[in-house]
């Protein structure tokens, strides 16, 4: 090889370097999954696959839970990943009567939810809020069980994944069914199922075929356990800049091809620089508001 050929060879692999590494493409990408797949494997921590969610009860306000009049009443299990989650940049305390429930008590709710992981703000109370000032209902009861990171493929049945930075997630349908009993022996009755999910599996090249098979995989088992409350699917894909055609046109085809399964907000849309937080993924404290105002718009439409 001349001189001149090894010099533009040199180039070549010099550009090609700089590319990989600036947009995270082949061989990059995979070599980085499988780095953070042994760093959690090897981590001499107990492995996070069956988190409970925020616990902390100390400043939470306890209350009688028959004190909530049941037939004025929204009851909403909220779940999905961070976004659903109390991985929002700036905290809550809802002005009406709102309230969460958890390991079988009522309490006023205050972000960060009880249940879900995460410890900053949640869109639910937010959007609880608005709920009743619009006078839909007077009361809301959050049941809130999302888990940052995971994938669609850690709610079904019995599936199991990776997801946020390689991190592996165990199986978590079984905190569906826990908290449908939960409220069930406190006396409510789920009105309303408000999934978001799907950025972890844009991120992971989940396919159209395969997030709808997972998520009525999920379903199934909900209806046959008896939860039968309609579930509102957001149409939900951003993670940082990458958005998912995939997962969305799944989300999408859920609603269309199923009558129990309605149609939430597109919160991919909520996309500009003070929506986010540096890393794209998270809501600001506008992001928020945003985030519970379409979620208030589709469900004043139902």
């Amino acid at each position: 090889m001349d001189m001149t050929m090894y010099l533009i060879l040199m180039v070549f692999v010099f550009i090609y370097g700089f590319v990989v590494g600036e947009y995270k493409l082949f061989p990059y990408n995979v070599i980085d999954r499988v780095i953070n797949i042994k760093k959690q494997i090897f981590k001499k921590e107990p492995k996070a696959l069956m988190m409970k969610g925020y616990s902390d009860t100390s400043n939470k306000v306890e209350i009688d839970c028959n004190s909530i009049e049941r037939s004025k009443t929204m009851v909403i299990l909220a779940y999905g990943q961070g976004n659903s989650a109390n991985g929002g940049e700036v905290k809550y305390t809802p002005k009406n009567n709102v309230f969460n429930t958890f390991d079988g008590k009522c309490y006023r709710a205050d972000d960060p939810l009880l249940g879900a992981t995460d410890n900053k703000g949640s869109v639910w109370g937010r959007l609880a809020d608005k709920i009743i000032e619009s006078g839909m209902y007077e009361n809301v009861v959050i049941k809130s069980i999302a888990v940052g990171g995971t994938p669609i493929v850690s709610w079904t049945v019995s599936g199991t994944g990776i997801g946020y930075k390689g991190r592996l997630f165990g199986n978590y349908h079984s905190r569906i069914l826990e908290a449908d009993n939960e409220l069930k022996s406190l006396g409510f009755t789920i009105t309303h199922i408000l999934w978001h999910q799907g950025e972890t599996d844009t991120i992971n090249g989940t396919t159209t075929s395969e997030y709808k098979e997972r998520f009525l995989d999920m379903l199934k088992s909900m209806r046959k356990n008896g939860i039968n409350a309609p579930i509102y699917v957001a149409e939900a894909s951003r993670y940082g800049k990458k958005t998912s055609k995939e997962v969305v046109l799944a989300q999408k085809q859920l609603v269309e091809e199923n009558d129990d399964i309605l149609k939430g907000p597109n919160t991919d849309i909520i996309d500009r620089l003070d929506d986010r937080t540096d890393d794209g993924q998270r809501f600001t404290a506008m992001g928020l508001e945003k985030h519970a105002n379409a979620w208030l718009a589709v469900l004043k439409d139902a």
